[in-house]
């Protein structure tokens, strides 16, 4: 189980599915575990959880288990194999039916420079909405 903070992504509506797209680059263990695994879940929190969102933003799951860390817990998500974040009240359970690579070609020269100098281009994961709900905190 891992959680990562993504700042790139959201909802969108592809071939008449309603889809949710993230940004992961190959460094991070959140892509490894989307290569073998083609669900994740979206978890939102509605209140104020800087924190653990900087903690879970800079710690990786590859190297500490990030859940029972910074009061942040892994709960059974509802249709997927892959928990959610209980302390967020918005979950949005997902299976991947697409991805795309970002290619270096069309990344204007100032982004490439600024975001990409290491060449760690984004890959983007598309995911069909299977279930969107609220929880109690």
């Amino acid at each position: 189980d891992n959680t990562m903070i993504i700042g790139w992504g959201g909802p969108l509506i592809i071939h008449g599915v309603d889809a949710f797209i993230v940004a992961v680059r190959p460094s991070r263990f959140t892509y490894e575990l989307l290569n073998n695994n083609p669900y994740f879940t979206i978890s939102i929190p509605l209140h104020n959880m800087k924190e653990q969102i900087k903690f879970a933003g800079s710690e990786s799951g590859r190297y500490i288990n990030k859940f029972g860390i910074k009061g942040l817990t892994a709960e059974k998500s509802k249709s997927v194999n892959v928990p959610i974040v209980k302390e967020c009240e918005l979950h949005i359970e997902c299976k991947i039916i697409s991805y795309a690579d970002m290619q270096d070609k069309s990344i204007e020269d100032k982004t490439r420079k600024l975001y990409y100098a290491d060449g760690d281009l984004h890959r983007f994961y598309i995911g069909k909405i299977l279930e969107v709900y609220y929880t109690d905190r």
